[in-house]
């Protein structure tokens, strides 16, 4: 009997570890159709106007827009550089609340707000991990202040990325 088990044990390791490198090369499941609910929604959203992050050199884009609550407000923002994401800041509380922060080496690249819904709708993009390339979408949900959904999404179901209006400042 001891020796079926020591037989066993190995085949066992080996046919999970086959099974996780299997799941980990077919990766997530991007999103390639346009019906989906979360693409339709985002696509109906109003789109943030970059301006120029002042702060990093050279400057990137960054999203800035205040939408009013019943009983307050809320400031979104985002901005395409290493370490940030989707922030939202409610006037009745103190520190920020993080949204969606989209992964190593992927950055924000649009902002979407359906004011009379309150959902805050996000695009990042960028180099998962330094290997894949992806581009995910996000909703927010202000009222109840949570992430509703994210997905990855194939970029050609999406429009061109906005650039900021004014030109590049120099550095």
């Amino acid at each position: 009997m001891k020796k079926l088990i020591g037989r066993r044990v190995p085949a066992l390791v080996v046919g999970a570890a086959g099974v996780l490198a299997l799941a980990a090369a077919a990766g997530p499941c991007t999103v390639e159709n346009g019906d989906h609910p979360l693409v339709r929604a985002y696509l109906s959203a109003e789109p943030v106007t970059p301006v120029w992050n002042p702060d990093i050199s050279p400057p990137e884009p960054m999203w800035i827009q205040k939408v009013e609550l019943p009983g307050g407000f809320v400031t979104v923002s985002a901005r395409c550089c290493v370490g940030q994401g989707f922030v939202a800041r409610f006037s009745d509380e103190s520190s920020p609340r993080t949204m969606f922060t989209p992964g190593d080496y992927v950055y924000p690249s649009e902002l979407r707000v359906a004011l009379r819904e309150r959902v805050v709708y996000g695009r990042a993009s960028g180099l998962a991990g330094g290997i894949t390339k992806v581009t995910k979408i996000f909703a927010y949900d202000l009222d109840r202040r949570r992430l509703v959904e994210s997905v990855d999404v194939d970029p050609g179901l999406l429009p061109p990325v906005r650039e900021p209006a004014s030109p590049r400042p120099g550095r």
